[in-house]
């Protein structure tokens, strides 16, 4: 819950094809580099061994930021990712309960050794994904380019 105090506090994740990174501060004056983008997670996402990796990499690209972020911010997510992600939803408004659903249809497909969404997509999604869960976002506001 984003309390008045931070009520203007945004967290920008800009997911970009070969990086991404997080814009914190007030103004949104600090970035925190990630060496990874939609293009070059490495992973066709169509087996869970292929899943688990793409995750543990993302993992350890995004968790060192916990340390960086502001408390109760709202997170924004634009760039080429949000393009890719717009397409799995009309709604800008993302939950993480929204995210994790598609997740879980994701990895089923994978199970069958199948990818449900083209890689550029399943790459957005896991990058949200663990950025939700890792640094601790219920909500999301969708903004594509």
């Amino acid at each position: 819950m984003i309390s008045a105090d931070n009520a203007s506090l945004v967290t920008v994740f800009f997911i970009d094809q070969q990086s991404s990174w997080l814009l914190t501060g007030t103004d949104n004056d600090q970035r925190h580099a990630i060496a990874l983008g939609v293009d070059n997670i490495r992973s066709d996402f169509d087996t869970p061994l292929a899943m688990e990796r793409a995750i543990e990499n993302i993992e350890d690209n995004i968790m060192p930021l916990a340390k960086v972020l502001p408390a109760e911010s709202m997170l924004v997510i634009t760039g080429p990712g949000a393009d890719y992600l717009n397409k799995l939803t009309p709604n800008p408004h993302l939950t993480r309960d929204w995210v994790e659903m598609q997740f879980g249809e994701m990895a089923m497909a994978a199970e069958r050794q199948h990818r449900l969404f083209d890689v550029p997509t399943s790459a957005a999604l896991l990058m949200v994904r663990e950025a939700m869960h890792h640094l601790d976002f219920d909500q999301a506001q969708l903004t594509p380019q």
